[in-house]
């Protein structure tokens, strides 16, 4: 395994002042560093952001948040040529486009995405107007091109290289009148799919399905964990992937050697009012990526 880094991301996409972007400090602060022996730790600056949306794209901050990818794909670019594992640190969910762009300069790479939301609405549609609501949808080409088309490299992952993994809001988005992720390309396994059809088998097909591809990239929206072991989100649902779902699945991931980095997002210290769920977070990651 490579020695790990860490870079800090404090891009919040959301229309209201969010605790998600003290993430990267309360999870250093709670031990990430220690567990993990990171051997580099890059703070990226908190990003100028207005909170409200564009009248064009209909996206929160879409002009800031091209100019904070190109950042995060420099940080993680930089990290992954010295040799290092990067651990990109929300922020929200935002932060993956940056680090697909990085992986798309280097080539094709895949994409094994686990949330607990699909992160898949048109700007039009989505309740928020928040990034956060569609980088998925972004990072395979769909949506303006300010946040697509980054450096001419649209789409910063295929769909038929992205597994979406463990997301249980679909009756929410069908309500919503949300485009429908499962009539792309894009390998869906929702939270109930991961029960009907077997955990351990669900996981071991979708990593299959990154086979084409020599390298892919992690994103963990920490909301895909069950709310009552990890209620410190800002977007809360019921139910859940258990720890050991969680960790399980990073495990196998990267006992796969083409994990090329991973982002986490959403965790809000400000909602974690004794510390203890941070340092439940630290433990989780630290037992997916060591040992393995």
């Amino acid at each position: 395994m490579k020695p790990f880094s860490v870079i800090k991301a404090p891009l919040v996409s959301e229309e209201f002042f969010s605790g998600v972007s003290l993430m990267g400090d309360s999870l250093i602060n709670a031990g990430l560093a220690e567990q993990l022996g990171i051997k580099s730790i890059t703070q990226l600056p908190v990003p100028d952001c207005e909170y409200q949306r564009d009248p064009e794209t209909k996206i929160i901050n879409p002009c800031q948040v091209h100019d904070y990818s190109i950042q995060i794909a420099d940080a993680v670019e930089k990290d992954c040529a010295a040799g290092y594992f990067p651990l990109l640190l929300g922020g929200d969910c935002t932060i993956l486009i940056g680090a697909m762009l990085a992986m798309k300069r280097k080539g094709k790479c895949g994409l094994f995405f686990i949330d607990g939301h699909a992160d898949f609405y048109e700007p039009s549609v989505s309740p928020s107007g928040e990034a956060a609501d569609m980088e998925l949808g972004f990072v395979v080409g769909r949506g303006p091109d300010i946040v697509t088309n980054i450096e001419n490299r649209k789409p910063l992952v295929e769909e038929t290289d992205t597994v979406l993994f463990g997301f249980r809001d679909e009756e929410r988005i069908k309500k919503a009148g949300g485009q429908d992720v499962r009539k792309t390309k894009i390998h869906c396994v929702s939270l109930e799919e991961t029960r009907l059809c077997g955990f351990s088998n669900t996981v071991e097909v979708g990593i299959r399905r990154l086979n084409s591809v020599e390298q892919f990239w992690i994103h963990v929206d920490v909301d895909v964990l069950d709310d009552a072991v990890m209620p410190a989100v800002d977007y809360r649902m019921s139910d859940g992937l258990s720890v050991g779902e969680m960790v399980t699945t990073i495990q196998r991931l990267i006992k796969t050697g083409r994990a090329a980095g991973m982002n986490i997002s959403i965790f809000n210290p400000t909602l974690d009012w004794d510390g203890s769920l941070a340092k439940k977070l630290v433990a989780i990651m630290a037992k997916g990526l060591q040992n393995v």
